[in-house]
């Protein structure tokens, strides 16, 4: 996991070549770096995706909504990345932190 300027200058040069979503992924080695990650796309202003990879970046896959993150990614069978959350329970866990979208956007979600 960089330091949060890089990982701004890594987006902004993502954005000023002229990308419409910017997605990035990183591995984090603990919670505090994936912190960081979240704090880092939190201030930038512009289309994104974002997960920190590994046990300790799990937790962004179901937050990174609240951090301007566009979608998350999951997984029927087996994981194809560390710290992918499997779909019955991302599901699960999306429902009850983001109530309001699941009542206007019921049919988006399984289950």
């Amino acid at each position: 996991m960089p330091p949060q300027s890089q990982i701004l200058e890594i987006l902004e040069k993502a954005k000023n070549l002229g990308a419409d979503i910017v997605k990035v992924a990183f591995t984090a080695k603990d919670l505090e770096s994936a912190q960081r990650l979240c704090c880092a796309v939190s201030v930038f202003k512009h289309p994104k995706v974002f997960m920190a990879m590994g046990s300790a970046g799990m937790f962004t896959r179901v937050v990174g909504f609240s951090f301007g993150s566009l979608l998350t990614y999951t997984f029927f069978g087996k994981p194809t990345a560390p710290g992918q959350v499997p779909a019955e329970k991302l599901v699960k866990l999306l429902h009850g932190l983001y109530p309001d979208y699941h009542a206007r956007k019921a049919g988006c979600f399984v289950g």
